[in-house]
């Protein structure tokens, strides 16, 4: 992927920014408030509007098929799993089952599958994460409520992408070659979409490129995704990483900048550069700058509502980096906010 001209600047000491001026409209359980929240990675506030929202029974997920409570508890467990609250999650994940075997929701039931999934692959159960990855690919072809409803069609599709990366990414190093097929098979099926998540599978083949050390193969696969509207600071957030793996700190910290220019107000992402820019700068032995960008990091965590700093690569976030070969940003926040 090309890299722009310019040169990004330092970011500004208000990055991570923890109360931005909303300029939404609606009442507080909206759907345009809750995406704002998701939006900047401000899960907290995010957990507060959707809890508003399912006492008041009257508001309808931007993404799912009716105003029931069941199919709003999957919003409110990918939230949780996002802050590091995976109990909670899981118990919202039952509520929301509580009923779909009674109506007959495939697309809710495959949905909750694909949530059990991404919270045991994150807390590393790989055994159980397998499992449920299975079964929300296996019910691809089960009927759904209302099959001509373009909405469950595409939850259908993208739940069956999320179980093949998932089963891709559980068998990665038991069996790579089964786990290559998956993912082309992800690949394949994400052709058929539009829009950022058409980007998915090609940016996690080109993560796992750079993890095995082939940075020119990371980076001609970067270079099929190119890069549109608000993908492109994720692209780069990857690049940039590529290039860190491969030793190539000055290109990386640039596109870190940028990626961090280009992300609007979204803390997440930010948090992720800011932490990589400081593992950079400790390898250039600038202890003092690498504190900076840590303490930055820890503030954006603080911003998102994180229960601790370690569940900044939440879920099944592919891109992250190994903190033995990156251990300063573990380090600090270890130091700084010790296990209770």
């Amino acid at each position: 992927m090309e890299k722009s001209a310019s040169k990004s600047e330092e970011p500004s000491s208000n990055v991570t920014a923890t109360s931005p001026r909303l300029t939404v409209s609606g009442s507080p359980g909206s759907t345009n408030q809750l995406d704002m929240y998701l939006k900047l990675g401000m899960y907290k506030q995010a957990e507060e509007v959707m809890d508003e929202a399912l006492k008041a029974v009257k508001w309808v997920p931007w993404f799912l098929l009716s105003d029931s409570r069941e199919k709003g508890q999957i919003v409110l467990s990918r939230i949780l799993s996002a802050r590091g609250k995976f109990a909670e999650a899981t118990k919202a994940i039952e509520k929301s089952c509580q009923k779909s075997a009674a109506t007959a929701d495939v697309a809710l039931w495959r949905s909750a599958l694909g949530c059990r999934a991404n919270i045991a692959l994150s807390t590393g159960d790989k055994v159980v994460a397998r499992i449920y990855y299975q079964q929300a690919y296996d019910s691809r072809e089960l009927p759904l409520k209302n099959p001509k409803s373009d909405v469950e069609q595409r939850v259908t599709v993208n739940c069956t992408i999320n179980a093949l990366t998932g089963l891709s990414e559980v068998l990665r190093y038991e069996s790579p070659a089964e786990s290559a097929q998956l993912l082309q098979k992800a690949m394949d099926l994400e052709n058929t979409l539009s829009g950022p998540a058409h980007f998915a599978c090609l940016s996690l083949q080109s993560v796992r490129a750079a993890d095995d050390q082939d940075f020119e193969g990371a980076r001609q696969i970067m270079l099929k995704t190119g890069s549109t509207g608000t993908t492109e600071s994720r692209l780069l957030y990857i690049s940039a990483r590529t290039e860190l793996l491969a030793g190539n700190y000055a290109e990386s910290r640039l596109l870190f900048l940028e990626a961090i220019a280009l992300s609007d107000d979204g803390v997440r992402l930010k948090a992720r550069c800011l932490r990589a820019l400081g593992e950079i700068a400790l390898l250039q032995k600038d202890q003092l700058r690498a504190n900076q960008y840590f303490a930055k990091t820890m503030s954006a965590c603080n911003s998102m509502g994180l229960i601790h700093p370690r569940f900044l690569y939440s879920l099944s976030f592919a891109a992250k980096f190994d903190d033995a070969a990156f251990p300063g940003w573990k380090s600090f926040y270890e130091s700084h906010y010790p296990e209770k």
